[in-house]
């Protein structure tokens, strides 16, 4: 009987670890399978069936740890299978060899499973063992592939949106971009003043009603309301309308004064010495079309009327910032321009040599070494410099500017004292002047340059290699 007792005692707890660990055995255990598989869970083949597996899958590489649930064979790495079990707790995952899921799936243990004569109590009291935590690294591998397997799915990810993605990316770049220029712009100018001391912009005058006003009286004749505001009808003489009107005269059958010649060009026509070598450059680095036909008009008796008109006039001049030297390459116009602008500096004059590629931000400030503080960073150009301080710089070859960067030189070549850019009041010093030289030949990037900028220079001059020059240079000397 005690023998029997035990015997009783071993297979009840035999029962509880199969209903905990959610086994469908076909017959009872003896006493020496029971009590291996008390201390080892491994389950002979005989007593197991295919009714106790839900689901089972092949896998080539077992994961790691993972030893068979018969007879222990370790299988990190190999094949094995990976079965389904529903435990009272839920569904739970287990390893087995091949050989043996092979002779479960084949056999014919399927009579009389042994956990259909247990008492559901039993099932209730083996719930504690399985949720207890697994010993063994095995059992804690296939409680996290058991969740993985039966975490509900999550929904599918929105579709990227890359193209919105990559233009926010971009404009927060060119925010971020403006920033930083605004800023080297401010630390720029209080660098370049020494004392610190900016211009403050002047406010503005009047309310809303009356820039309306202003506005409207804008309406109408407006070159007659400036004249009358200005007294001009009052001041001009007979003789300087006289010369006006014959020069206006000579340049009406060409298009490129189709609205007659500018104040500016008026002015520099008046002051110069070579009346016909000013009319001619001004035209021929802004490559006026029909240039040959005015080069020949200029041969004739009515462009000398019109010096002869002009001759009594020295005005003062009206542009006083800016002067190009053009030419072909090897005629000294880059020297003849340095030295210039060392006459007007005292001293030694920066050279700015111009690309395709500047735009106007380029032409105030530019990313390289800052030799003052060894590092990389925004550093104003020698144009910045100059502008603030007043001085003189070149720009060798201004024509390949591109037409953002032109705009840019008109407005700053204009009789201003300062410029707002990107926000920040860049002051324009007396004594500052720009010396542009350039090529006539256009093409890769080289433009030739607007009237507007060439209205603009005080000083038109070309440059050609002499003979001897080119005797020299070339080494036949």
């Amino acid at each position: 009987m005690a023998e029997k007792s035990e015997c009783d005692k071993l297979r009840a707890k035999v029962v509880e670890r199969r209903n905990a660990l959610g086994y469908k055995f076909t017959r009872h255990l003896n006493m020496a399978e029971g009590q291996r598989f008390l201390d080892t869970n491994l389950v002979p083949a005989d007593a197991l069936s295919k009714s106790t597996f839900a689901a089972a899958k092949r896998l080539e590489g077992m994961p790691s740890g993972s030893t068979c649930m018969v007879c222990g064979l370790n299988m990190s790495g190999g094949s094995g299978w990976i079965v389904e079990v529903a435990t009272p707790s839920g569904r739970t995952f287990r390893t087995i060899c091949e050989a043996h899921y092979e002779a479960v799936m084949n056999g014919k243990n399927e009579s009389e499973p042994e956990h259909e004569e247990e008492p559901a109590v039993a099932v209730a009291s083996a719930t504690p063992v399985a949720t207890a935590a697994p010993a063994d690294p095995v059992a804690a591998a296939l409680q996290t592939l058991t969740a993985a397997l039966t975490a509900p799915k999550a929904p599918p990810a929105p579709p990227v949106d890359e193209a919105k993605i990559l233009a926010g990316a971009v404009e927060a770049a060119k925010e971020q971009a403006r920033k930083e220029a605004q800023e080297v712009l401010r630390k720029s100018v209080s660098d370049i003043l020494r004392d610190g001391a900016t211009a403050v912009a002047g406010s503005a005058e009047g309310g809303e009603g009356e820039e309306i006003a202003k506005l409207a009286s804008a309406t109408g004749d407006g070159c007659e309301a400036a004249a009358k505001a200005h007294g001009w009808s009052a001041k001009a003489t007979p003789a300087a309308k006289d010369a006006v009107g014959k020069l206006n005269k000579f340049l009406s059958e060409f298009s490129y004064f189709r609205d007659g010649a500018s104040m500016r060009l008026i002015n520099s026509f008046a002051i110069a010495a070579d009346k016909k070598a000013c009319l001619q450059s001004y035209c021929e680095v802004s490559q006026m079309e029909d240039l040959p036909d005015l080069v020949e008009k200029m041969k004739s008796p009515e462009f000398t009327a019109v010096c002869d008109a002009f001759a009594p006039f020295k005005p003062k001049p009206l542009n006083r910032r800016f002067a190009v030297f053009y030419g072909a390459p090897g005629g000294g116009k880059t020297y003849a321009a340095i030295k210039a602008g060392e006459s007007i500096n005292g001293g030694h004059v920066d050279v700015v040599p111009c690309s395709p590629s500047m735009d106007a931000a380029d032409t105030l400030y530019a990313y390289r070494l800052d030799y003052k503080t060894g590092k990389r960073g925004y550093v104003p150009t020698a144009l910045l410099t100059a502008m603030v301080s007043g001085r003189a710089v070149v720009l060798d070859e201004v024509n390949l500017l591109p037409m953002e960067a032109r705009m840019f030189l008109q407005n700053i070549l204009d009789n201003k004292d300062k410029v707002h850019v990107m926000g920040v009041e860049l002051p324009i010093a007396d004594g500052f002047f720009v010396l542009g030289t350039m090529n006539l030949e256009t093409g890769l990037g080289a433009q030739p340059l607007p009237l507007p900028l060439v209205d603009r220079a005080v000083v038109v001059r070309k440059f050609a290699t002499s003979v001897s020059q080119a005797a020299v240079g070339a080494g036949l000397c």
